[in-house]
């Protein structure tokens, strides 16, 4: 595909200022209700070239000379948060007196615009002047806001522990409410971030504290809210009393048909046509609500036909459903009927998405309902007034449903004609553009679509290295983690490692991207895969070999050499060997999420070796923050980390590992547990595996040696009913062989 054939495509901008209209909606909420002149002073500043008289008024208020004021403006003119800082140093007379509290609220609701200026600068003025402030409870909402925003988790938990701990809040009701609504900025759905929610529900539940409507439609709305967390506000609702509105119900429905949860979705699409209308609102607006809520509830269906079916009711007028089981739900209103005279583009998407899903469908047959939705001169001419123009979501789920299918060279294909269609593309749509030309092979054109579409635009010029129609655009699309993290997985599928490895590295600097759980999984899947592959090679040998060779030219490739490559060259990650470089991450984010990383280093593992083979373990030094802040590590992280031990000889850290996740509160899996005595059997027992698991008395009787050591404290630990038994232990031992001999 050559770049001239990228041309007609639009981007959609991300500027600045619109990253930051969140926290001027919280400055307004804290001035509105509290009352407390220092937001109308901060409201006033940031918008004084509009509104100087304002300005003037909310210095008398505050009781602040306009000399003051003058003091502090250059650092308010600073475009972000550490310029800002770095004048406030630098100007005499400013940090002899320290920073007052306006001047710090204003630099955290305006000037944080990315990650590093979340968890570098704006923690630093959080650690140095929250105790100094009478008032804790916005500053710390509004810097949890962005740290959510960029789904920074290890400080995430630091800000939640301060919230919760903080003796007395001015405005308890408030407070909480805006807490959790900066919560739910993150737009990285895990359990962490779910459990946060939690816990800070239960301490309103104790404070006897009630959510307010607009918290259940943020936390409601969250694209990435658990299933178990949306029930739990269902069920809170009816314990409060809480009526739903209609952008309540809309937005149940929404995760439930998500989550093909079919009949939950139903109660509440049954809910929404029973609503009465909202106070207010026009006929117009009611009906398109029920439109949607008729098309999320196509989106739940669980296969093709049942899809169709539900549009052929929609067409039609059909009865009154039930009425909704919940008490707090609406009493169905006979007047109001599920129907839709005309389809429109986003019924035929579901419709599609439906069709996607279900793997009965062919590609051939995916691809015809697809141009069903094209404009031709039949259609337009007998339909003049209801043409269906597909959106950039309905390539999108074509694309995502060919990739499914592994239709790669007609994914490629579909892509093309989405970029010559003109349409506004989004990182959905660039990320499968991405793995279809990486599934394809066409890793250099994959690599060039990124580069084109979300690279920041350089501020002298095009980028070097060829020319390019999107160089120039001072627009682009940023990038998800999400997005990323599925590029990275079609990598791993062709095998490039290599290329996988170089991405992670520079996914902050090139897209402003940074790493969450699920990479760290992919990166440890990666190495494995890269181990394997070099085991496998001479040049792989060889390139072991100079590793030990002092004398050696360090080289370093870029993303674009190694994309330009066919086939995987086997190499060094960075100046180690890929297990290495996989471990040092590994041990980075473990060790960056701890709440005490020295306690955890000292921790002494409960069983030892008895046969050794690797060198002794060596860990990386902890200090200051986490490299990985968007890191809480996981149980599916330590069952890759295992698994990557079995190829790299390091067995005896098993039980060091399984002790920092017990101290780290990581519940394991019985795969996890499983793997862990595998592998540990193979290190700390005298006789064959095979010897004693044959005997008849099982692995998990044995009481003595090291191996008995470990059982016994996994016992303590899980309890003897989540003991793996011989049959699952039999299962990961296949495994483990299969992946030191076939690791696919």
């Amino acid at each position: 595909m050559r770049a001239a054939q990228l041309a007609p495509a639009t981007t959609r901008s991300l500027s600045i200022h619109s990253r930051t209209n969140r926290a001027a909606k919280y400055v307004h909420v804290f001035r509105k209700e509290t009352g407390d002149p220092v937001w109308r002073l901060i409201d006033a500043a940031q918008s004084q070239y509009h509104r100087l008289g304002l300005l003037s008024e909310a210095l008398h208020s505050h009781d602040l000379s306009v000399d003051e004021y003058r003091r502090w403006k250059p650092v308010l003119r600073e475009p972000d948060i550490g310029s800002a800082i770095s004048t406030f140093h630098n100007l005499d007379g400013l940090n002899n007196h320290g920073m007052p509290p306006w001047v710090l609220l204003y630099l955290a609701s305006y000037k944080v615009h990315t990650s590093q200026h979340a968890t570098g600068p704006l923690m630093d003025l959080v650690s140095n002047h929250l105790p100094t402030m009478d008032d804790h409870g916005p500053l710390i909402i509004l810097t949890t806001l962005h740290l959510a925003r960029f789904s920074l988790l290890i400080p995430i938990r630091r800000m939640t522990d301060c919230f919760l701990t903080t003796p007395t809040l001015r405005a308890p009701d408030l407070y909480f409410n805006m807490f959790l609504q900066a919560l739910s900025a993150n737009p990285i759905r895990s359990v962490e971030s779910a459990n946060t929610t939690v816990n800070v529900l239960k301490a309103m539940d104790a404070r006897q504290l009630k959510l307010r409507s607009e918290t259940y439609s943020a936390l409601l709305n969250d694209r990435f809210v658990t299933l178990q967390l949306t029930k739990y506000l269902r069920e809170r609702m009816v314990q409060e009393g809480f009526v739903p509105r209609s952008e309540h119900l809309e937005a149940y429905l929404r995760i439930f048909a998500k989550n093909g949860a079919i009949h939950d979705a139903q109660t509440y699409f049954d809910a929404i046509h029973a609503h009465a209308p909202t106070p207010g609102s026009t006929a117009k607006d009611d009906q398109a609500q029920r439109d949607r809520a008729n098309t999320l509830f196509l989106s739940a269906q669980e296969d093709r036909g049942s899809a169709l079916n539900f549009l052929a009711r929609l067409m039609a007028p059909v009865s009154q459903p039930s009425t909704p089981p919940d008490s707090n739900l609406p009493v169905a209103n006979p007047q109001i009927r599920a129907h839709k005279p005309k389809l429109d583009i986003y019924d035929y998407s579901a419709a599609l998405s439906v069709a996607a899903r279900d793997l009965s469908t062919p590609s051939s047959r995916l691809i015809q309902l697809f141009k069903h939705t094209l404009p031709s001169p039949q259609r337009i001419h007998s339909h003049p007034g209801h043409v269906l123009r597909p959106t950039v979501v309905t390539h999108t789920i074509l694309i995502r449903g060919l990739l499914q299918r592994k239709a790669f060279k007609a994914a490629v294909k579909c892509f093309q004609t989405l970029l010559a269609s003109g349409l506004t593309l989004d990182k959905q749509a660039i990320a499968v553009g991405v793995q279809a030309l990486v599934r394809d092979g066409k890793i250099a054109n994959a690599i060039e679509l990124l580069e084109q579409f979300c690279a920041p635009v350089r501020k002298d010029g095009p980028r070097p290295g060829g020319s390019h129609p999107f160089s120039r655009r001072r627009s682009h699309i940023q990038l998800s983690t999400i997005s990323i993290n599925d590029c990275l997985v079609s990598l791993n599928r062709i095998s490039r490692p290599d290329v996988v490895f170089l991405l992670f590295t520079h996914m902050g600097t090139l897209y402003n991207v940074y790493p969450d759980a699920r990479t760290l999984s992919i990166i440890l899947q990666s190495a494995r895969l890269a181990t394997k592959m070099n085991q496998n090679t001479v040049s792989g040998a060889v390139t072991e070999l100079l590793l030990h060779n002092p004398f050696r030219r360090r080289k370093g490739n870029t993303i674009r050499d190694s994309a330009s490559h066919r086939e995987y060259s086997p190499g060094l990650w960075g100046d180690e060997l890929p297990a290495d470089a996989a471990r040092a991450i590994f041990l980075r984010a473990l060790f960056g999420s701890a709440p005490n990383a020295q306690k955890l280093l000292d921790i002494i593992p409960p069983a030892q070796a008895l046969r050794t083979v690797c060198p002794p373990a060596q860990f990386v030094h902890i200090a200051g923050a986490s490299l990985y802040p968007g890191i809480v590590v996981t149980n599916a992280n330590c069952m890759q980390y295992l698994l990557l031990l079995s190829l790299t000889e390091r067995a005896p850290e098993i039980p060091l590992v399984l002790a920092w996740m017990r101290a780290l509160g990581i519940q394991p899996s019985s795969s996890t547990l499983a793997v862990s005595m595998a592998l540990w059997a193979e290190v700390s027992v005298q006789a064959p595996f095979v010897e004693w698991w044959m005997s008849g008395s099982g692995p998990g009787s044995r009481r003595d040696g090291e191996y008995g050591k470990l059982i016994s404290w996994l016992r303590e630990w899980v309890g003897e009913g989540r003991i793996p038994r011989e049959r699952e232990l039999g299962k990961w031992e296949t495994v483990v062989e299969r992946i030191r001999g076939r690791d696919s």
